[in-house]
């Protein structure tokens, strides 16, 4: 139960991180097109995961395929989150807070996805109390991810263009 408290927070502080940024823009003029790759990054690859899950699930790895669809989502999202929180934390680093924010979501993030990334541990963890507890986790955490990079990602660009 502590490990599902611990993702909302996650989830959490990806929000209130890009609230915090919604209103920045890169100065520097180097900075403007890795960006734009890191946002089109976010977008494509969950929807490249899915595909590559689904042939996966569907011929290599055929047993414990709920246990594995709702691992394989929730440590997708969690990586996720955890790029997320780098980028945030190197394109925005005027502000001492944003690299200060971004440094100590990524090492949540990435603690807990290693945390959870073998998957009998995860069952242990998150799959025994609420099955399909995790697979709502999982597309929250997915809509926060997509909501995050549609609503707050596109205001986020060079100042004066």
């Amino acid at each position: 139960m502590i490990i599902y408290g611990l993702i909302i927070i996650i989830s959490v502080l990806t929000i209130i991180q890009k609230w915090q940024n919604k209103s920045l823009m890169i100065t520097n003029e180097k900075f403007v097109k890795p960006y734009q790759y890191f946002k089109w990054f976010f977008i494509v690859a969950p929807v490249a995961a899915f595909i590559i899950f689904a042939i996966l699930f569907s011929t290599i790895l055929t047993g414990r395929f709920n246990e594995r669809c709702s691992h394989a989502l929730i440590i997708l999202v969690l990586w996720l989150y955890s790029a997320s929180f780098y980028t945030q934390a190197i394109f925005f680093r005027e502000r001492k807070y944003n690299l200060v924010f971004g440094i100590a979501g990524m090492s949540i993030t990435i603690g807990t996805a290693i945390l959870l990334t073998p998957i009998d541990r995860y069952v242990t963890l998150l799959n025994n109390f609420i099955p399909i507890g995790t697979y709502i986790l999982g597309v929250i955490m997915l809509s926060v991810h997509y909501i995050n990079q549609f609503l707050f990602g596109r205001r986020s660009i060079i100042q004066g263009r």
